[in-house]
């Protein structure tokens, strides 16, 4: 519930900072596992986006795992009455 309304208000499409993005995006398409471990996944979202990765202007591995606690901050302080169980 909190990821999303984040997620879509970072650059995307072809803007140059989209990698951030699109590795957050990407992480829900290798959920629950990306989500377990999110730096693992990381380093096969680098491998796969060279050149994304390359573009971005800022230290994307900093700014997704900040991202990450931005959402897990606002679980806690924002709790919602939905829970998503992946691993049924």
């Amino acid at each position: 519930m909190h990821f999303f309304p984040l997620l879509y208000k970072l650059p995307g499409a072809y803007e140059p900072n989209r990698a951030l993005r699109y590795s957050l995006v990407d992480s829900l398409h290798e959920a629950p596992d990306a989500l377990d471990s999110p730096i693992k996944y990381f380093r096969k979202f680098q491998i796969w986006n060279k050149q994304d990765v390359r573009e971005y202007t800022g230290d994307l591995e900093t700014d997704f795992l900040r991202f990450l606690g931005q959402v897990q901050n606002l679980v806690k302080e924002q709790p919602v009455d939905v829970e998503v169980d992946f691993r049924k």
